[in-house]
């Protein structure tokens, strides 16, 4: 999913969090998107506005 320049990364996270998904971070480095699973273990991505 790609963000709109005023969407707020850190709230959409705790959106994420409130609905039963969770932050997954793998061991790949810094990267410029964040990676969450939804409550049955999918991976998707946050894509910071371009």
């Amino acid at each position: 999913m790609r963000l709109e320049t005023a969407d707020d990364p850190d709230e959409l996270a705790a959106e994420i969090a409130e609905r039963g998904g969770r932050e997954f971070r793998p061991a790949r480095g810094e990267l410029p998107w964040r990676i969450h699973t939804d409550p049955s273990g999918n991976e998707f991505c946050l894509l910071p506005a371009r």
